[in-house]
């Protein structure tokens, strides 16, 4: 736990001010304002608001504003907490900083206080190390990482990233490899850092084993030291993927979206709706739909399609064609029509064997007016819900005609977990 606080010393002329008779001083005033608190308190000088140099002179006394910051240790807080952390991103490059934008360093420190190794107990961490990562404005670290999406495609609509801290050891985050570190990731609901060595990449090299569950340290490090450590998210970045270069471009941060450290930049992202790109995951070129073989029905206006997701690990999706006007069939006859999905679904939760649920209704017209429960099949293999009248008869692409053609798809999926 950090904890600061102000103090208006009075001083004489002649006076030179030094940490040493100033953390004498300041530890009497500790000494008062800590009754009742248990642990070992480290007095530190983090700032002395002096004008000139730490001498006294000129006629009178001064009264100098003195900032310091203690870091206790031994004491248990009630909730996960970050103290003076922020974000930067300049020529491509996103660095973690102090509240306030500057550097971080052992005399200008930040805070997180999360889960201990050892369960059921918080640790105070102190952050003074050096953590950045680039984008393709810089000299990037992201190259050929898609994190699990269609990389032959933009991802042309923001995607929300995620900082999450790493607990190794208790250690305090201070750049050093094999000490608690920071990374990126889609994951939005992580419980502890990824089982396997490939799902982690760092500075010098990208994960092995690329998939929307891969992270990626903001450091150089060892991926073995990392493995399965508690984990805790600090705060977001919105990232888009650009096909021509086959890396990501940070489009944050912005305040009112979420990019930002802190639980209200959490609260934020957890709140806002995000778009789903055309042509990804499997989908068509310019569609959101696929089918078994051939192209799928397309609509002529814009397809409505906007997700959310939650921190237990959950995304809603909703999709419809009401306002996209006509619909083309397919030219392929009885191919089955999938929806495609931000994210692959959860194995853990749905397990191997595809089944379905009611995602929405649809309506076809034809030579006879059809409409309905829209069933999805789930399944874990892959992005997408194929889509079906029952669990006998499918939706297919050639079965949409006209102008009241329509499907909507209102859901809600688990992704994480």
């Amino acid at each position: 736990m950090a904890v600061s606080y102000s103090l208006l010393v009075t001083e004489a002329d002649g006076n030179t001010i030094t940490a040493a008779n100033r953390n004498a001083e300041h530890q009497n005033h500790i000494d008062n304002v800590s009754t009742g608190l248990s642990g070992s308190w480290n007095i530190e000088v983090a700032t002395l608001d002096v004008s000139g140099n730490t001498t006294i002179d000129g006629s009178g006394t001064h009264t100098l504003s003195e900032k310091f910051a203690q870091a206790a240790t031994g004491i248990s807080t009630m909730d996960q907490s970050i103290v003076n952390l922020g974000i930067t991103i300049s020529g491509g490059t996103l660095t973690i900083t102090d509240a306030g934008g500057a550097a971080l360093s052992a005399s200008n420190p930040g805070y997180i206080t999360m889960q201990s190794t050892t369960s059921g107990v918080s640790v105070d961490l102190k952050v003074t190390g050096t953590y950045a990562i680039d984008d393709l404005n810089g000299t990037s670290n992201f190259t050929n990482l898609g994190f699990g999406i269609s990389e032959s495609r933009n991802w042309g609509k923001d995607m929300p990233f995620f900082i999450y801290a790493i607990n190794r050891g208790n250690s305090d985050f201070d750049g050093v490899d094999g000490n608690s570190t920071f990374v990126i990731t889609r994951n939005f609901a992580m419980k502890v850092s990824p089982s396997a060595g490939g799902n982690i990449g760092d500075t010098v090299a990208i994960p092995t084993t690329d998939d929307q569950t891969s992270v990626i340290a903001m450091a150089n490090i060892t991926p073995g030291n990392y493995i399965g450590r508690p984990v805790m998210p600090i705060g977001t970045i919105s990232m888009q993927w650009v096909q021509a270069s086959a890396d990501w471009l940070f489009t944050g941060p912005l305040f009112n979206d979420g990019d930002a450290i802190g639980k209200d930049a959490l609260r934020r992202v957890f709140s806002r709706e995000y778009e789903m790109p055309l042509g990804q995951n499997g989908a068509d070129a310019n569609n959101h739909f696929s089918q078994t073989s051939g192209s799928a029905a397309t609509w002529a206006g814009t397809l409505d399609y906007s997700y959310t997701i939650s921190s237990d690990g959950f995304m809603h999706v909703h999709m419809t064609t009401a306002n996209g006007g006509n619909a083309t069939a397919s030219v392929t006859a009885a191919q089955i029509m999938s929806l495609t999905l931000p994210y692959a679904l959860s194995s853990t939760y749905y397990g191997t064997a595809a089944a379905w649920a009611p995602i929405g209704s649809y309506l076809v017209t034809g030579a006879s007016v059809i409409q309905g429960v829209c069933l999805g099949l789930l399944t874990t293999a892959a992005p997408r819900l194929k889509l079906y009248e029952s669990a006998l008869g499918s939706i297919d692409g050639d079965e949409f005609t006209g102008a009241a053609d329509d499907i909507t798809v209102d859901v809600r999926l688990k992704v994480y977990g």
